[in-house]
C-alpha cells in the first residue's frame, strides 16, 4: 500500500493530529459506522505487526485490511497522502480508547497515556527515502485574532396601566411617567441583537 515514496514520524502525527488510540477489528469493518467514518476522513493508519524477529512495526496512512494489521485512529484528518509510510511507532504515545468506540482496542499492546517526547521535535514531517532532499513541513496553525464587537440588544415589551385624567392626552403623559419608577417585567418581552460594528485589535 506504502506507494508515495514518502515517510512521517508517527511522533509528528500524534503532534499535529493526536490523541490518537489504538483498535482492532474483530468483525466486517463495513458494519461499524464510526470506524468507517474515521477512514472517510482519511484519521485511520494501518499498523503492520511482526511478532517475531527483530523487525520493527510500522504503519501506512489508510485503512488496510489484511492479516496481522491493526490500525490507530487519530481524532484529525491526517493531511498525509495516502499510502505514506509512518515511521517510528511509539504505542506509549497513544491515550486509552474513547468508552463508547465499538471497535475494541487491541489487548497485546495496551494504550497509555499519552506524554511529552523527550527529543525535540522535528521541525519537518515528511522524510524522503530516495535522493530528493526536499522535506515537506505542515503549515504552523496560525494564531486566533482578536475583535471588539458592538450589539446593540433591544427589548419590546406591552404594559397595560389604568390611569385616572380628564382626557387621553394627560392620561398618556401620566402613564409615561409612572413607568419610570416602576421596575418592568422583562421575562414575557420579544428580545433582538443586532451587531453594529467589528473592529479587529
Amino acid at each position: 500500500m506504502s506507494s508515495s515514496g514518502r515517510t512521517v514520524r508517527f511522533s509528528e502525527l500524534v503532534k499535529y493530529f493526536g490523541p490518537a488510540h489504538l483498535v482492532t477489528l474483530w468483525s466486517d469493518p463495513k458494519t461499524d459506522k464510526p470506524f468507517m467514518r474515521a477512514v472517510e476522513e482519511n484519521r485511520v493508519v494501518t499498523i503492520t505487526l511482526h511478532n517475531v524477529g527483530s523487525r520493527k512495526d510500522f504503519g501506512v496512512v489508510g485503512f488496510d485490511p489484511k492479516p496481522s494489521a491493526t490500525y490507530i485512529v487519530f481524532s484529525k484528518p491526517l493531511s498525509a497522502a495516502t499510502g505514506t509510510k509512518v515511521i517510528g511507532v511509539k504505542y506509549e504515545l497513544l491515550e486509552e480508547a474513547p468508552v463508547k468506540d465499538p471497535v475494541s482496542r487491541s489487548q497485546s499492546q495496551p494504550a497509555r497515556k499519552v506524554r511529552p517526547p523527550t527529543s525535540k521535535p522535528a521541525k519537518t514531517v515528511f522524510e524522503r527515502t530516495d535522493n530528493d532532499k526536499k522535506v515537506i513541513a505542515f503549515p504552523e496553525p496560525k494564531p486566533p485574532q482578536k475583535f471588539k464587537v458592538a450589539i446593540v440588544v433591544t427589548t419590546k415589551s406591552q404594559v397595560e396601566k389604568e390611569i385616572e385624567a380628564e382626557n387621553a392626552q394627560e392620561a398618556r403623559a401620566k402613564a409615561l411617567e409612572d413607568m419610570k419608577i416602576e421596575p418592568v417585567d422583562l421575562t414575557t418581552a420579544t428580545i433582538s441583537r443586532r451587531v453594529i460594528s467589528a473592529q479587529k485589535l
